[in-house]
């Protein structure tokens, strides 16, 4: 079973090092600032770990004339791919919450999504999570049978409101 898992990283694991000269500026240039500052400063290291493990290629038309060959085109794809993160929160404590469980449709009933919900799970105890959470579309059926048959409930309702342009600043 080809299967992959990747652990979605947060700007809260990266460590950022600053003078006491720069953290008494930001303190005195009150707390929303200093918050800024510092999603600025972890934006700014997100970008230079991106650059730093990232190719990209220009498709030109000698590379295609040459015939680079893609991975997608090299590698065979997985059945499964889930992306995970552990964080906190005041109503669960430590959780492992899942942004994105996919299974291949051609692979779908052959315990693809068992084995990552599994696999998921022992990493989720591993770490001492307190609860193991994630969100499907009101429309998907079919994978909230999957849920309740792997001894998930639902435990709240996840309500959205897009902001469009208004909550942006």
């Amino acid at each position: 079973m080809r299967l992959a898992v990747l652990k979605e990283r947060r700007a809260a694991e990266t460590r950022v090092a600053a003078t006491p000269e720069t953290v008494k500026r930001l303190i005195g240039l009150g707390l929303t600032v200093a918050v800024e500052a510092g999603m600025i400063l972890a934006a700014l290291l997100y970008i230079r770990k991106v650059t730093v493990t990232t190719t990209v290629s220009r498709v030109t038309p000698e590379y295609v004339r040459q015939a680079f060959p893609h991975s997608l085109q090299t590698n065979e794809l997985p059945e499964g791919v889930a992306v995970y993160r552990i964080h906190e929160n005041t109503f669960d404590g430590v959780q492992m919450y899942v942004d994105d469980l996919v299974t291949d449709a051609a692979c779908r009933s052959r315990g693809v999504g068992k084995a990552l919900l599994d696999h998921l799970q022992r990493i989720a105890r591993d770490a001492r999570c307190n609860a193991f959470t994630l969100d499907s579309g009101t429309q998907r059926q079919q994978a909230h049978k999957f849920y309740f048959r792997e001894g998930m409930t639902v435990t709240c309702f996840h309500f959205a409101k897009p902001l469009g342009s208004e909550g942006r600043a």
